[in-house]
């Protein structure tokens, strides 16, 4: 199903535009099997899925100025409970790298519990108020 051979790595590059921070993501083979066999998916697909949105819908057309993704590798229950001060620090860098942009931010969540995922959604405009 892919030219990737079982055990083998494929380096995907994130850009710092992408999750805020510049980085290499490692895919493998099972993680392509992930989404062939339609099982729960690990962050590393999202990761990648979010890389192809980032590249074939957001920049080309100029999406990335209005919507931007939190690195659900940073984002997730585990590192909120084990090192809340890397994570907050992280979501407050981007936050303040944007504050002048009216930026939409989506942070793809896994909670860890039930094997479950939310998608939540972030925006900081100081003149609106939304309740969600």
């Amino acid at each position: 199903m892919t030219d990737i051979p079982i055990g083998g790595v494929r380096n995907v590059h994130m850009e710092v535009g992408i999750f805020g921070f510049d980085y290499d993501q490692m895919i493998g083979n099972e993680d392509f099997m992930q989404v062939f066999s339609h099982e729960e998916i690990g962050v590393t697909v999202v990761n990648t899925y979010i890389r192809f949105l980032y590249d074939k819908l957001m920049r080309p057309n100029g999406l990335d100025v209005s919507f931007g993704f939190l690195a659900p590798t940073t984002v997730n229950l585990g590192l909120i409970l084990s090192r809340p001060d890397t994570v907050t620090e992280y979501v407050l860098r981007i936050l303040m790298d944007n504050k002048d942009a009216e930026k939409l931010f989506f942070i793809p969540f896994n909670t860890g519990l039930a094997f479950h995922s939310k998608f939540i959604y972030y925006n900081y405009f100081p003149s609106y108020h939304l309740t969600f």
